[in-house]
């Protein structure tokens, strides 16, 4: 999903409306029993979706709405990890921002 976010980088989801349409939403869906992927759907019709990370060419195979995990509402990324070891009052108070910015979002939904 480069430049969008990077390996390492953290996601934060929230359950995704099923009902409404997901086109250029970030979800995170499963691929099989053992594989996740992390990319942006481009076509939402009633019966599948397709997803495509950001730097891939070519469209990922259909999928279907049940093998949606959650929507992506915001990620961390993997530099605030490094922090966290080296600051840990600081990585709290981030933290904190990322949850107050998360409910603030779903309220205004």
């Amino acid at each position: 999903m480069q430049p969008t976010f990077y390996d390492g980088d953290a996601a934060i989801l929230s359950e995704a409306d099923l009902s409404q349409i997901l086109e250029g939403k970030i979800i995170v869906y499963r691929y099989n029993s053992t594989k996740t992927v992390c990319h942006r759907v481009i076509e939402d019709n009633i019966f599948n979706l397709v997803t495509k990370g950001d730097n891939n060419r070519a469209n990922d195979k259909p999928i279907t709405r049940n093998q949606i995990i959650g929507e992506v509402t915001a990620f961390i990324p993997s530099t605030i990890f490094k922090i966290y070891t080296t600051s840990l009052i600081l990585s709290y108070v981030l933290f904190m921002v990322v949850a107050v910015k998360t409910v603030i979002q779903r309220v205004k939904k």
